[in-house]
């Protein structure tokens, strides 16, 4: 096997099981491919020109980011969809952000590159944060 075949056939996507006390559960949470950290870069900048078109904020990120990284450790299967990005909106701002955080960082968005992406938030994961 060649050098290029190693690397796509690397298992390279790194998880964690963040344990979360506000819903007495376990979320496997997994780092993005570059396809979905792609995606989520650009709900972010929707999100900033919207901002600046109607005044109004958008409160998408975090919720984004749980989407595309949250599994179900007993199935493997994907915890959420797009279509729950608003009812996270209204959960635990602790627990989502503890799930956000630990998303983030395992797909190595630091506060920089969130910034780079037109993210200008403090809710935005600084590198090194804890997902517990």
């Amino acid at each position: 096997m060649g050098l290029r075949d190693s690397i796509l056939n690397a298992t390279d996507i790194p998880t964690e099981t963040v344990h979360v006390p506000e819903w007495d559960c376990d979320v496997e949470v997994r780092g993005m491919s570059l396809a979905a950290r792609e995606t989520i870069s650009e709900i972010a900048q929707d999100s900033v020109a919207a901002k600046e078109k109607t005044g109004k904020s958008d409160p998408v990120w975090n919720a984004a980011v749980v989407v595309a990284t949250a599994y179900d450790p007993e199935t493997g299967g994907p915890l959420f969809t797009d279509a729950d990005r608003a009812a996270l909106n209204g959960k635990s701002a602790k627990a989502v952000m503890r799930l956000s955080e630990a998303g983030a960082r395992l797909s190595g968005m630091t506060e920089d590159e969130s910034v780079e992406a037109g993210k200008d938030s403090p809710s935005t994961p600084a590198e090194g944060s804890s997902s517990s």
